[in-house]
């Protein structure tokens, strides 16, 4: 493979095998001579389920054992495969998010964490869900908690922006994954409220965040991109 694509992880190799690209991790030799315990794997041919079993599990139990558990405090929650933090992994692995800017690509990683990191009544969040799980009416009783904030002022525009990239990272995921992600996208067809208020300027976050919602809504926003 002569060119990794952005977001390759560390330690992961693409090796030809009778047509097809496999994937393997393996660590480093400097790690290997010195016994340690996180063995070859091999990954399998997608590159997407390769990726997530590096970033959410191999590479962050290797730092544990390279920095012997100080970096155990910045370890991202492991994403079991068919959970929603994984779909999001997928979508993170195509070409649909790495070939945005870099700007719109922070304001999609905000977008979808407000969504994976919300609590549910039972302490769990979100992004632990089954994508089984995750229905229309979910979507819905998480957006009504999604568009007002902790002061129980309303976010239309955050809230718009959040299921829009949920709506993008689903279709990702099921084209990617069509035997685990349903083609029925329950982000797709939600009602959304929106009321702009009238005689206020918008701010050059508020700007941000509605081309980011119109480009993950397939919207054209190019003429409102020349003002920002």
């Amino acid at each position: 493979m002569k060119r990794k694509p952005p977001g390759w992880p560390d330690y992961m190799l693409a090796k030809p095998s009778k047509g097809v690209v496999r994937y393997y991790w393996n660590a480093p030799s400097w790690a290997r001579k010195r016994s340690c315990p996180i063995k070859s794997e091999a990954l399998g041919a997608d590159y997407g389920a390769a990726k997530a079993r590096c970033d959410m599990f191999l590479n962050p139990l290797f730092d544990s054992w390279r920095t012997g558990g100080a970096s155990d405090a910045n370890v991202q929650q492991r994403a079991a495969v068919g959970s929603y933090d994984w779909s999001i992994v997928i979508y993170k692995a195509t070409s649909k998010y790495t070939k945005r800017p870099a700007r719109t690509q922070a304001s999609y990683d905000r977008a979808l964490a407000s969504v994976a990191d919300y609590r549910l009544t039972d302490g769990r969040r979100f992004g632990e869900l089954s994508v089984k799980s995750v229905t229309p009416g979910a979507v819905e009783r998480l957006y009504e908690k999604l568009k007002v904030d902790s002061s129980g002022e309303t976010r239309h525009r955050a809230a718009l922006l959040s299921i829009s990239v949920c709506k993008l990272a689903w279709s990702a995921a099921h084209r990617a994954h069509p035997t685990i992600v349903a083609s029925a996208n329950p982000f797709v067809g939600l009602e959304i409220e929106y009321a702009p208020k009238k005689n206020r300027a918008a701010t050059q976050q508020e700007l941000q965040s509605f081309v980011a919602a119109a480009d993950a809504d397939g919207s054209s926003s190019s003429s409102v991109k020349k003002l920002i």
